[in-house]
């Protein structure tokens, strides 16, 4: 059975449609998923910053219709969030839910609370809520917000992707092998940058022969 480990930070609007997209295809094919989340923007404060002081106005426009598009292929509403928001609190959450098996639903809801109706998941107060709707167990939920109980795994994480030379997210690694296995040391591992074209996905899935270009045989 193959592995797929994909590093995500839920403020990318990509790694929201590479979730949606990877899942719908892992359906088909005996596939293990781990989800590693990795901060991108660590600097970004707890309230959050406007998208506009983080990237150009016209980089802002010019994805914007792209992003749309993608996320329609994937049933997904896409909005423009008011704030670019701190995302370390709620990958810490997405730490318990993966321990509680929970880690789509409340990923899910994360995905949606943010880039659906523009809630700050920096915010506490909506991690709670989120989390609830995920049906994580409140004091759990307290005990990790308020201990950072999990802030030690998402640190793991982000070294783990440095020594991988995992520079953007969403970044997926499908490999063979045992999952407890150490990723760099699992056997023919390919990896994929980026939300690709379903082909893509399936190809690498399958075994098949990559392409020339965006799919690297990881050493």
């Amino acid at each position: 059975m193959k592995t797929v480990t994909a590093f995500t930070d839920f403020i990318c609007p990509y790694c929201y449609i590479g979730k949606a997209r990877l899942e719908r295809i892992a359906r088909d094919y005996p596939v293990r998923v781990e989800w590693k989340g990795m901060e991108i923007h660590p600097e970004i404060p707890p309230e959050g910053i406007p998208l506009d002081k983080l990237l150009p106005r016209h980089v802002i426009e010019r994805g914007r219709e792209a992003l749309r598009a993608l996320a329609r292929e994937e049933g997904l509403e896409f909005r423009d969030p008011p704030t670019v928001a701190s995302s370390r609190l709620a990958l810490e959450l997405g730490e318990l839910a993966t321990d509680h098996g929970r880690y789509a639903s409340y990923s899910n809801h994360i995905f949606e609370a943010y880039f659906t109706r523009g809630e700050n998941i920096g915010d506490p107060r909506v991690l709670r809520d989120t989390a609830g709707r995920a049906g994580l167990d409140p004091p759990a939920v307290e005990e990790c917000l308020r201990k950072r109980t999990h802030r030690d795994r998402v640190e793991k994480n982000l070294y783990e992707a440095t020594c991988l030379f995992v520079s953007g997210v969403p970044t997926f690694f499908v490999s063979n092998g045992d999952e407890e296995e150490p990723l760099a040391e699992r056997p023919q591992t390919s990896r994929i940058v980026g939300v690709h074209p379903e082909e893509e996905f399936r190809r690498v899935l399958e075994g098949r022969p990559e392409p020339r270009g965006h799919l690297k045989v990881v050493a």
